[in-house]
């Protein structure tokens, strides 16, 4: 049995002994924090996790992330050393200003983050809310939040965000999604949120709502999928049983409405198809590729530019029929210009109990001879901390700046795969073959 201690909010690592399973990482973490994000008497929420950029060397943070709950106004920014401690800088000036869970967020090329609140403005019909915030730093050196903008728009506004290039603008742009609206949204000038386009009410093909679950997941992604220089706003979603789910293209056209969308993937009568999205260049050839998630036996892959696709070019097929591709995520590695796919299988069996993570590589086929999906790993919690069903419905991977502790022959950020274990912890996998380990935790 290998023992194991738990580091509670941001970073539970499976921690244990060397020759314990591989699949987590067995570093001793004996100056880890422990601190609990639970509240007493809750089960309902989840951890989520937005992985962020490591800061400069100069901070000794060798990575950093947002952490929140989607059962509480919780919000902070853990920053961890080469300890493994992470330090929490809790946003209470934030959580005043939202004053609901945060169900959402994401980071656009000028640092700036985005937090969609879908439950603001409260019972019996939310307006919901994005506010956009900002990192800074203390006089005393550590870091904090800053609130720099907020706007509400009907419909449980924030139920899914994003960023990309839409319009051309430098910084990026982000992109809230509600019920059954779309709106891209920019900081011209800041630190106010300046409403860029939205789409029509009238536009049928956007009517992906639940008509009995106003909080459906509706993953969006933005990425150039299609002929053309900017990024497109894709976004899934089911039909709530009245057909095959489907996965939508938006295309900014430089005026204040965006049109319905310009292109439409579906797959029948597969009715979860675009339960989760990822978009990355999975085959190395310099143009943006989708995987598709329809549980609870299949993900599938669109090679790029997808303007002709009417169908996948790969299927990636699930072991058993669980939850595999209930949540995928982009892996790529800083320098690397292919990226590999992590695909969740919440609810299947494994060695760590219930609950694995597959990661593979996608290849490109031919005329002839079919695209593959090679598995590089399985992950899994070798320590059964993770609550039954909920192993990967939030992952992805934490750059870590190796730099700080490895200063020879390493120049610049690794990635680190982890995934969340439920409602108050999250770890990080190891798996044969993989670099050693990038953390430094180990480290004096």
């Amino acid at each position: 049995m290998c023992p194991t201690k738990t580091f509670l909010l941001s970073a539970v690592a499976g921690l244990g002994l060397l020759g314990c399973n591989p699949s987590d990482f067995n570093s001793i973490l004996d100056k880890a924090i422990v601190q609990d994000l639970g509240i007493p008497g809750s089960s309902t929420g989840s951890l989520f996790v937005l992985p962020l950029p490591a800061p400069d060397p100069s901070t000794k943070v060798v990575a950093r992330m947002l952490v929140s709950r989607k059962d509480s106004s919780y919000v902070a920014l853990a920053d961890y050393d080469m300890n493994g401690k992470a330090t929490l800088h809790e946003a209470s000036d934030v959580e005043t200003t939202l004053g609901y869970p945060v169900y959402s967020s994401a980071m656009r090329n000028d640092g700036a983050m985005i937090l969609g609140t879908p439950s603001f403005g409260g019972p019996p019909t939310p307006d919901g809310k994005v506010t956009t915030v900002v990192v800074e730093s203390k006089p005393d050196g550590s870091s904090n939040f800053a609130v720099l903008s907020s706007l509400s728009g009907g419909g449980h506004m924030g139920i899914s965000v994003a960023a990309g290039f839409i319009t051309g603008a430098a910084t990026g742009d982000f992109v809230a999604v509600g019920d059954n609206s779309v709106q891209v949204v920019g900081a011209l000038p800041p630190p106010a949120i300046n409403p860029i386009a939205a789409t029509d009410v009238t536009c049928q093909a956007l009517q992906l709502g639940s008509a009995t679950d106003f909080y459906a997941f509706r993953p969006v992604v933005v990425a150039d999928l299609l002929t053309g220089a900017l990024d497109e706003i894709v976004l899934g979603g089911q039909t709530g049983g009245q057909g095959p789910g489907q996965v939508l293209f938006i295309q900014y056209d430089g005026t204040a409405v965006l049109p319905c969308p310009t292109k439409i993937l579906t797959l029948s009568p597969i009715a979860s198809f675009g339960t989760s999205l990822a978009a990355g260049d999975f085959d190395g050839d310099g143009q943006m590729d989708l995987a598709v998630g329809a549980p609870p036996n299949h993900v599938y892959v669109y090679f790029g530019p997808l303007d002709d696709s009417v169908t996948f070019d790969v299927d990636i097929a699930g072991t058993s029929a669980t939850q595999f591709g209930k949540q995928i995520a982009t892996y790529r590695q800083p320098g690397q210009t292919t990226a590999q796919l992590l695909v969740a299988d919440p609810t299947a069996p494994s060695p760590g109990g219930v609950g694995k993570v597959m990661l593979y590589n996608i290849t490109r086929g031919t005329v002839t001879i079919p695209g593959t999906a090679q598995l590089v790993a399985t992950l899994f919690d070798s320590n059964k901390d993770s609550d039954p069903g909920l192993l990967g419905l939030n992952l992805g991977g934490l750059e870590f700046n190796t730099g700080i502790c490895h200063s020879i022959g390493i120049v610049q950020p690794q990635l680190v795969p982890w995934a969340s274990l439920g409602s108050n912890l999250m770890t990080f996998f190891a798996y044969s073959g993989s670099p050693a380990d990038p953390r430094c935790f180990s480290q004096p």
